[in-house]
């Protein structure tokens, strides 16, 4: 499953729709994060959100084996 972390953008539906061709996809805001999904997650997939650091650490709280990959 691919878990978007979005920021209120309403261009983050087409990358949804690109996404579930690979994989399931869920989406949530970034103020609304869900653990249960967090940790179902194979990739994270991070969209428009502006504080990335902030994100990453409150994420890391979740999972033991995070991995970054930043573009």
């Amino acid at each position: 499953m691919i878990y978007v972390i979005d920021h209120k953008d309403s261009f983050t539906h087409n990358v949804v729709h690109q996404l579930s061709l690979f994989d399931k996809v869920e989406c949530d805001d970034f103020s609304k994060i869900n653990k249960s999904k967090l940790n179902k997650a194979s990739t994270l997939f991070f969209h428009q959100v502006l504080d990335h650091q902030r994100i990453i650490h409150y994420l890391q709280k979740f999972t033991n084996n995070l991995k970054v990959k930043k573009k």
